[in-house]
C-alpha cells in the first residue's frame, strides 16, 4: 500500500523472500496486482469473508488445537457462530466465488506464521468492529499470536518513542474542557475511556 510506505516496503521485501500475500480489496490496487490472491469482495462484507474463512478452518479441523486449548476463551461460541458462514453463503454476501474463499482460508492456515495487515481500509468502514473481531478470531484459532512472523505482542511504549497522548498533552486539559469533547457518548473513545486503556497498558508494560 503506497499510502503506508514503511509497511509497503516490508511487504515487498517479504514477497522477495517467498512470503505469500492475500489482498482483500474491492479495487484492483497496485498491491492487488502483485498479490498471490486478490479477493475483490463487495464493499463492507469483510466480516462475512473472515468468518467464512474461520468456518472452513474449524470445519476441516485445521485450527491450532493446542493454542486454542491453552489461550483462547469462548472457542465453543465461535464454532457455533461461524457455522452459518458456509462458503456458499459467504459467496452470496461478498460476491466472491466459494472456491476463492476456501483458497484464501487454506493459504492463510497453511502458511504459518501469518499476519494480517489492516488499518486504513477495514478500520475506516462502518462495521469495522465486527471486521476486527473476526480478524483476531482468525489469528487466534490458527495460533498466529505472539510468534515471530505472526501477530507479535510487544510493549506499546517503545524506547525513545513519544506517544500520541504525550504529544497532545491530554492530561493538561482542564476537566471542563474535556467535557466538551465531540463524540463523548462513545465512552471508549472519550478521554476517560482512553485513561482506562492507558492505565491497563501501564500495568502490563510499565
Amino acid at each position: 500500500n503506497p499510502a503506508r510506505p514503511a509497511t509497503d516496503y516490508k511487504i515487498r521485501e517479504a514477497r522477495k523472500a517467498g512470503v505469500k500475500t492475500i489482498v482483500i480489496d474491492p479495487r484492483k490496487t497496485p498491491s492487488a496486482t502483485k498479490a498471490d490472491l486478490w479477493l475483490p469482495l463487495r464493499h463492507g462484507t469483510d466480516p462475512a469473508l473472515l468468518l467464512g474463512m474461520a468456518n472452513i478452518i474449524i470445519q476441516e479441523d485445521l485450527y491450532d488445537h493446542e493454542f486454542v486449548k491453552n489461550w483462547c476463551h469462548g472457542f465453543a461460541e465461535v464454532v457455533e457462530r461461524v457455522k452459518d458462514y458456509t462458503p456458499e453463503k459467504v459467496s452470496r454476501i461478498t460476491g466472491l466465488p466459494a472456491g476463492a474463499i476456501r483458497k484464501a482460508a487454506l493459504m492463510y492456515v497453511n502458511n504459518k506464521p501469518a499476519s494480517i495487515c489492516e488499518g486504513m481500509g477495514i478500520e475506516q468502514s462502518r462495521n469495522c468492529t465486527a471486521g476486527l473481531h473476526a480478524r483476531w478470531i482468525l489469528a487466534a484459532i490458527t495460533g498466529n499470536i505472539d510468534i515471530e512472523g505472526g501477530e507479535e505482542l510487544r510493549p506499546q511504549q517503545l524506547p525513545n518513542v513519544i506517544s500520541n497522548a504525550e504529544i497532545s498533552m491530554d492530561s493538561a486539559l482542564p476537566e471542563e474542557q474535556r467535557e466538551k469533547q465531540v463524540g463523548l457518548e462513545f465512552k471508549l473513545f472519550s478521554y476517560d475511556g482512553q485513561d482506562i486503556i492507558r492505565k491497563a497498558m501501564e500495568k502490563s508494560w510499565g
